[in-house]
């Protein structure tokens, strides 16, 4: 694909509403973490899912299989936490950001969080993506979702 085929391509899905996630990753009492907008459920049975990954983000080192994982969906109110873990070189996630539970790291006032074990990593292009296991789910009905449509955050609350 060439560059401007990749700039159309880059373009076209910005038209695509996403949710917006962290994902994060437990390395002792280290939390790493990274924006993501790919999430996708793969399989109920065993449950399943899935998200990208660019394979130069430095967190993709840690994603390796059997790696406690948890894919925390995004509220409405944070937007500056979603933009902090989509800056390269801005792994390591606030600590005021997260709560521990087991041996989950999850983002605090998360719309949903899905925990699991990374079952593998497949590169695809210039991402990887990571197969989850998921073992726990969490979620608040009711809140808004933080989105990503034309290329800036939103929500879907009218």
């Amino acid at each position: 694909m060439t560059a401007r085929a990749g700039t159309a391509l880059r373009h076209g899905f910005a038209q695509n509403p996403t949710g917006v996630c962290v994902v994060t990753v437990a390395d002792g009492t280290d939390v790493q973490g990274v924006t993501i907008g790919s999430l996708v459920s793969i399989s109920l049975e065993p449950p399943l899912l899935g998200f990208f990954v660019g394979q130069e983000r430095s967190i993709l080192g840690s994603l390796l299989p059997g790696t406690a994982v948890t894919a925390n969906v995004l509220g409405a109110g944070q937007v500056a936490l979603a933009r902090r873990m989509a800056t390269r070189g801005h792994s390591a996630v606030p600590a005021q950001h997260l709560c521990r539970e087991g041996g989950w790291a999850l983002v605090r006032r998360a719309v949903a969080s899905y925990s699991g074990p990374v079952e593998r990593v497949l590169p695809l292009g210039d991402h990887c993506l990571v197969v989850v296991a998921v073992e726990a789910v969490r979620a608040t009905p009711g809140r808004a979702p933080l989105v990503f449509h034309d290329s800036r955050f939103t929500t879907t609350q009218e």
